[in-house]
């Protein structure tokens, strides 16, 4: 992946992308302020398929502690081993998986390497596989793709304690445990690993089991922005396949982005850790802004003020320490006091994790009104938005609170926060987004409720049941059309076959109550 100012590609002019299976709709360009992008070569219509890559290596992440089945990734005891080159394995089957055979067995097949203790290896894996795919594959641009890569270890180093975390867990491993100095040297290794870092998509395994990494070379290429136009979708259950789709309408000649960090978070928080990670400074229409595209996702109530309209947001949006101002009083907090304001509320939300079903709810109901009470944060901040996508999910959902058990009240109380959601959002995701598909199937479930019951009871007549029911199927097509191109195995797409059904049986019910 690459900065947003500055392509993470060398200068190396060597690549053609039209070389690419996917390459009809976009081409790489140089643009003279951030280097290599990616942009449209044509109009591109929301939803349409990008790009699809499978990746090029992938292994657990480097602080893995224990140890993995390389196939399946899996937690195993080590009693199976492979019979080619006695790494631990789950079964012959997962022996058998030809990115194992080709890879790693191949290495230590061949040089008879045996361990006693194979955990260690498990943080080597990705950078093992890594060397192995340049030394053994035969598409030469795949090749140009990897080693045109930037790795930032000029930057890295400069943090000397997880430098040396992974001298120690990797690099040296491979050299002197492994003792593979002919097969790679400390520069390739330290290279690696640095592309790894920039550039490695991390994932949970297919079972959930095992933190992984995976790197993508092409996807690589793109840009990041904190308001993008390209989505990602992960497909575990299609040999970790990665798709990009319009996420809205892309003219020609416009760059494809994606985002690198979370959508729920702040500009502060969220522009450190993209220095952090990325080596590199946002400086995208959001992150320019104080308000944040007026979605007020990081700002706070202004103690000073009598009012609620007195806020607080970033002073310089573009500076890490950044204290926060009320655009009203001209008051003023320090980032200090914003950050463990942020925290207590934070902690206070993580204890509730360990919490199920209903005892669930009433505590996240209750940690609500204790936000509101203390009148610390915008209706907005992105922790307030986090409580409210966990009520979202739950409410309706879970016994104690199925849509049955609901007060008309509750059922109001979760369109309001769905339309809430999807209203603030919208204005830093806009488009063909999974949050928009998974929020537009609950609120249309609340509005089917409602419609239901106030024809139940007569309060609305028949033809106005009717044109409600129109409208909320309208909302479950647009979740179809969103959650379609998820992974066939993730819940996202389970939401997607709820909404589909409910189309139907709507539609069905429309049609039925043409007799009445």
């Amino acid at each position: 992946m690459h900065r947003q100012a500055f392509s993470h590609f060398t200068s190396s002019d060597s690549i053609s992308i039209r070389d690419f299976s996917m390459a009809s709709c976009f081409k790489l360009v140089q643009n003279p302020e951030k280097g290599r992008i990616l942009v449209a070569d044509r109009d591109i219509p929301t939803s349409q398929l990008i790009l699809e890559e499978p990746p090029c290596a992938l292994g657990p992440q480097v602080d893995v502690d224990k140890l993995v089945c390389l196939s399946c990734f899996i937690e195993i005891d080590g009693r199976f081993q492979c019979s080619l080159c006695s790494i631990p394995m789950c079964s012959k089957e997962c022996a058998s998986d030809s990115i194992h055979q080709t890879l790693e067995c191949q290495v230590f097949g061949k040089m008879g390497l045996i361990l006693e203790n194979y955990k260690p290896l498990m943080r080597c894996v990705f950078t093992l596989r890594l060397i192995s795919t340049l030394r053994t594959t035969r598409d030469p641009n795949l090749k140009m793709l990897i080693n045109d890569l930037m790795d930032h270890n000029s930057i890295r180093k400069l943090d000397v304690s997880s430098w040396d975390h992974f001298q120690k867990s990797v690099t040296n491993f491979i050299l002197d445990n492994l003792g593979l100095t002919k097969f790679t040297s400390r520069e390739e290794i330290n290279r690696l690993i640095g592309i790894m870092r920039t550039n490695g998509i991390q994932t949970k395994s297919r079972n959930g089991h095992t933190q992984l990494v995976l790197l993508y070379p092409q996807m690589a290429i793109l840009s990041h922005s904190c308001i993008c136009n390209a989505r990602c979708v992960k497909k575990l259950s299609t040999f970790n396949h990665i798709e990009i789709y319009a996420q809205q309408h892309i003219p020609k000649g416009e760059e494809i982005t994606i985002q690198y960090t979370s959508l729920m978070n702040s500009t502060r928080s969220r522009r450190q850790n993209i220095k952090q990670s990325w080596c590199f400074d946002c400086h995208c229409p959001r992150c320019c802004d104080p308000s944040e595209l007026g979605s007020e996702l990081g700002t706070l109530h202004c103690p000073e003020c009598n009012d609620t309209e007195g806020y607080l947001r970033l002073i310089h949006p573009l500076a890490y320490d950044s204290d926060y101002g009320c655009h009203k009083c001209q008051s003023m907090m320090s980032q200090k006091t914003v950050i463990e304001l942020e925290n207590d509320l934070e902690s206070s939300l993580n204890k509730l994790i360990h919490l199920r079903g209903q005892k669930y709810v009433e505590a996240l109901l209750h940690q609500a009104e204790l936000t509101k009470r203390s009148n610390h944060f915008h209706p907005n901040h992105y922790l307030q938005m986090r409580l409210q996508s966990e009520l979202i999910s739950h409410l309706g959902n879970i016994p104690g609170y199925f849509y049955f058990e609901l007060s008309d009240e509750m059922v109001r109380l979760k369109r309001d926060l769905c339309l809430h959601f999807i209203e603030v959002f919208s204005k830093v995701d806009p488009g063909f987004s999974d949050w928009r598909g998974t929020t537009q199937y609950e609120l249309a479930n609340t509005e089917a409720t409602l419609a239901q019951r106030s024809f139940d009871s007569g309060t609305i007549p028949l033809k106005e049941f009717q044109t409600k029911l129109e409208a909320i199927i309208t909302l479950n097509q647009e979740a179809v059309s969103v959650l379609e191109v998820e992974d066939e195995e993730s819940h996202a797409f389970e939401i997607g076959l709820r909404a589909r059904k409910n189309v139907r049986d709507l539609k069905d019910i429309v049609r039925f109550s043409e007799f009445l």
